[in-house]
Protein backbone atom coordinates (compact mmCIF):
# COMPACT_ATOMS: atom_id res chain seq x y z
CA UNK A 1 0.00 0.00 0.00
CA UNK A 2 2.79 2.29 0.96
CA UNK A 3 5.06 1.47 -2.32
CA UNK A 4 1.77 2.46 -4.28
CA UNK A 5 1.24 5.68 -2.18
CA UNK A 6 4.86 6.98 -3.39
CA UNK A 7 4.78 5.67 -6.63
CA UNK A 8 1.69 7.69 -7.16
CA UNK A 9 3.52 10.95 -5.57
CA UNK A 10 6.63 10.24 -8.04
CA UNK A 11 4.20 9.87 -10.99
CA UNK A 12 1.96 12.63 -10.52
CA UNK A 13 5.49 14.93 -9.57
CA UNK A 14 6.91 13.55 -12.99
CA UNK A 15 4.11 15.01 -14.88
CA UNK A 16 4.51 18.03 -13.47
CA UNK A 17 8.07 18.88 -14.15
CA UNK A 18 6.84 17.61 -18.08
CA UNK A 19 4.33 20.38 -18.07
CA UNK A 20 6.88 22.59 -16.32
CA UNK A 21 10.28 21.64 -17.60
CA UNK A 22 10.41 18.53 -20.46
CA UNK A 23 13.95 18.88 -20.40
CA UNK A 24 14.53 17.91 -17.12
CA UNK A 25 11.53 15.42 -17.30
CA UNK A 26 13.63 13.92 -20.05
CA UNK A 27 16.72 14.13 -17.86
CA UNK A 28 14.81 11.86 -15.16
CA UNK A 29 12.75 9.75 -17.46
CA UNK A 30 15.94 8.60 -19.44
CA UNK A 31 18.01 8.26 -16.27
CA UNK A 32 15.55 6.53 -13.82
CA UNK A 33 12.75 4.79 -15.94
CA UNK A 34 14.62 4.12 -19.06
CA UNK A 35 18.18 3.01 -17.02
CA UNK A 36 19.96 4.96 -19.89
CA UNK A 37 23.76 5.51 -18.22
CA UNK A 38 25.07 9.12 -17.73
CA UNK A 39 27.57 8.22 -20.57
CA UNK A 40 25.41 7.13 -22.93
CA UNK A 41 22.71 10.09 -22.18
CA UNK A 42 25.41 12.98 -22.73
CA UNK A 43 26.46 11.36 -26.05
CA UNK A 44 22.48 11.41 -26.86
CA UNK A 45 22.29 14.99 -25.68
CA UNK A 46 25.28 16.12 -27.08
CA UNK A 47 26.58 17.52 -24.07
CA UNK A 48 29.20 16.44 -21.16
CA UNK A 49 28.98 13.88 -18.23
CA UNK A 50 29.08 17.08 -16.17
CA UNK A 51 26.37 18.94 -17.85
CA UNK A 52 24.19 15.80 -17.97
CA UNK A 53 24.84 15.42 -13.93
CA UNK A 54 24.30 19.23 -13.47
CA UNK A 55 21.06 18.57 -15.02
CA UNK A 56 20.04 15.93 -13.04
CA UNK A 57 20.65 17.37 -9.86
CA UNK A 58 18.75 20.70 -10.78
CA UNK A 59 15.77 17.82 -12.19
CA UNK A 60 15.90 16.44 -9.39
CA UNK A 61 15.28 19.32 -6.92
CA UNK A 62 12.80 20.61 -9.15
CA UNK A 63 10.62 17.51 -8.17
CA UNK A 64 11.16 17.58 -4.78
CA UNK A 65 10.02 20.95 -4.90
CA UNK A 66 6.71 20.32 -7.00
CA UNK A 67 5.91 16.62 -4.84
CA UNK A 68 5.99 19.14 -1.90
CA UNK A 69 4.34 22.00 -2.89
CA UNK A 70 1.35 19.44 -4.31
CA UNK A 71 1.58 18.19 -0.58
CA UNK A 72 1.32 20.99 1.30
CA UNK A 73 -2.00 21.59 -1.05
CA UNK A 74 -3.00 17.76 -0.17
CA UNK A 75 -2.74 18.96 3.23
CA UNK A 76 -4.70 22.36 3.39
CA UNK A 77 -7.46 20.43 1.30
CA UNK A 78 -7.82 18.23 4.72
CA UNK A 79 -8.84 20.81 7.02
Amino acid sequence: MKNRKIKQIINEGMNKLREEDSHSYEILYELYFKDTSIYMLSKKLGISRRAVRYRRDKAIKQLKRLILKSNRKIEQNKF
